[in-house]
């Protein structure tokens, strides 16, 4: 299950991580989070459970 992951950067800049991909706003990145968990329940990638790692 890919989720929205919050980090720093080194200049104190708060950032939202799905899958590698930096957002700047956590919408956008929980819309991306969204899609990606989509398209992969379609494909039977994923089931309810999730992982600490944000991703399948």
């Amino acid at each position: 299950m890919y989720k929205v992951i919050e980090e720093k950067d080194d200049k104190g800049k708060v950032w939202y991580v799905v899958d590698g991909e930096r957002f700047s706003n956590r919408e956008s990145a929980q819309r991306k989070a969204d899609k990606l968990n989509e398209l992969a329940h379609q494909r039977g990638l994923i089931s309810n459970k999730s992982n600490s790692q944000g991703r399948i």
